[in-house]
């Protein structure tokens, strides 16, 4: 779960400058994994993700502890113990998670190998493909992606694992993140997709589609929901999952679709994991529009879980309260 900080739920000047004194608590003192996405105490924001192990629905008396300053444990000597701010405690892969991508980096080229950093594991960083400046997120920073200034042979901005390992080519698969479109590509605009197995897509017609591809007929299964234009410039939470006997897709919490499909994903069909653009590198879905928390797990999220992360994740969510 993320926990928001602002200047109006916390005193930063009673933390270190970069957050490393702080803690978090189950209600009976069992410490819990953490980690810092962002830290800016001069913008007085920051942004943690927090493991908790049970959510009960409907209980205002659930509650975790945050300790920071003099009330951060120390080693019994005097001294703080040390910081453990970590991603991989938090995004376990024994509890299915195979890639989080918060998209916090920035490089001023598009040649930087391994920028954007994956907080499962030590593994699948992608690479900046991506020409724009802008870091517009949902959680702290995102990414911008822009085609604009494209050639018509040349596909936009990107990130680009190359080469994705196996983590990322699971048979049980949830793919989910935020997604904002200003202008359509030709046929749409690419959230992310396993080169092009499986993806999440706002196509030109501004229909949303869940995609998962075998090799043997009827060779592809599509979820879709057309309630609405999602090419209309507001931040969209999208997630789809497969578990070997359906594909199923989610907007803003929301169950939207359900497709049987038994096939096995073969992985055939490329070998990259991309965001923003099409992960075989087609040029007619690239995206105009923003990226944050892209996040796939090997794994199927129940309904409950994609709403969870929805109502957790939104902007002004009433999940968390903050209180002394």
């Amino acid at each position: 779960m993320v926990i928001r900080l602002t200047g109006n739920n916390f005193n930063f000047s009673e933390a270190s400058a970069d957050g490393s004194d702080l803690r978090f608590t189950k209600s009976d003192g069992q410490p819990l994994p953490y980690e810092i996405e962002r830290w800016d105490p001069a913008a007085l924001l920051a942004e943690v993700w927090v493991k908790v192990d049970t959510v009960f629905g409907g209980d205002s008396s659930h509650y975790i502890t945050m300790l920071w300053g003099a009330s951060t444990p120390s080693t019994g000597s005097g001294t703080l113990a040390a910081p453990s701010s970590n991603g991989p405690s938090v995004f376990d892969t024994t509890d299915g998670w195979a890639g989080v991508w918060h998209l916090p980096e920035n490089a001023p080229d598009t040649v930087t190998s391994a920028l954007y950093h994956n907080s499962v594991e030590n593994a699948n960083y992608g690479d900046d493909k991506v020409l724009s400046d802008g870091k517009t997120g949902m959680i702290g920073l995102g990414q911008n992606f822009t085609w604009l200034t494209k050639a018509s042979v040349v596909p936009g901005d990107r990130i680009q694992v190359p080469n994705a390992t196996s983590r990322l080519k699971p048979q049980q698969v949830t793919l989910s993140g935020w997604m904002q479109v200003f202008q359509s590509d030709s046929s749409g605009s690419e959230m992310a997709s396993m080169g092009d197995n499986y993806l999440i897509r706002v196509d030109n017609f501004g229909i949303v589609r869940f995609v998962v591809y075998s090799s043997s007929p009827p060779y592809y299964v599509a979820c879709y929901d057309s309630s609405a234009d999602y090419v209309d410039s507001s931040w969209h939470y999208y997630a789809g999952s497969y578990d070997g006997k359906e594909a199923r897709l989610y907007v803003d919490g929301v169950l939207r679709s359900v497709e049987p499909f038994t096939l096995p994903i073969d992985y055939n069909r490329g070998t990259d994991f991309v965001m923003g653009s099409h992960g075989s590198h087609k040029s007619e879905f690239d995206l105009n529009g923003n990226l944050d928390e892209i996040e796939c797990s090997s794994v199927v999220r129940s309904a409950d879980m994609v709403r969870l992360m929805f109502e957790n994740q939104k902007t002004n969510g009433k999940l968390i309260s903050i209180k002394p």
